[in-house]
């Protein structure tokens, strides 16, 4: 892991939980959470699509991207990027994501729900996570190299 994860992990946590924004952690940390020990590039958070806009102005002294949509072969998304001493954090529109199956060779709605989370200790601080299950459904059908490393953790435990 960087070593500024936890920092900047309490600083958005108290962001959003400030601002009363419901999030979950995903990606990389979280498969950090569930056992993975593969090097963290970035923070994933899912947070509702309206959201994204109300927080640009606590972010006017901080570098962002965003919000934009982004679309690669494996995401279809709305975000925002912040920089945190070069840690990335990136919030994530939770409305409109689309994942590519590469199983299927389809697009997929990645319906998001709150509430489908598990809470874990993270830096001192809970969480809400997504649930391992969510978690490796996902990363089997987008397949990175990142996301088959993910899973062989995920699946010994």
């Amino acid at each position: 892991m960087k070593k500024n994860s936890k920092e900047a992990l309490q600083w958005i946590i108290k962001i959003l939980r400030t601002q009363r924004i419901p999030f979950r952690i995903t990606g990389g940390l979280a498969a950090n959470s569930y056992s993975s020990k593969r090097k963290l590039f970035d923070i994933d958070i899912d947070i509702p699509d309206k959201a994204l806009i109300s927080l640009v102005p606590l972010f006017k002294n901080d570098k962002i991207i965003g919000p934009k949509h982004y679309h690669d072969p494996e995401w279809d998304v709305n975000y925002i990027s912040v920089d945190y001493y070069g840690l990335p954090i990136d919030l994530i529109g939770s409305d409109s994501q689309k994942i590519f199956n590469k199983n299927t060779k389809q697009w997929e709605d990645f319906k998001i729900n709150f509430s489908n989370v598990k809470k874990k200790k993270m830096f001192g601080c809970f969480v809400p996570v997504i649930s391992k299950m969510e978690l490796i459904d996902y990363k089997a059908k987008i397949k990175r190299k990142v996301d088959l490393l993910d899973l062989q953790f995920l699946s010994r435990t």
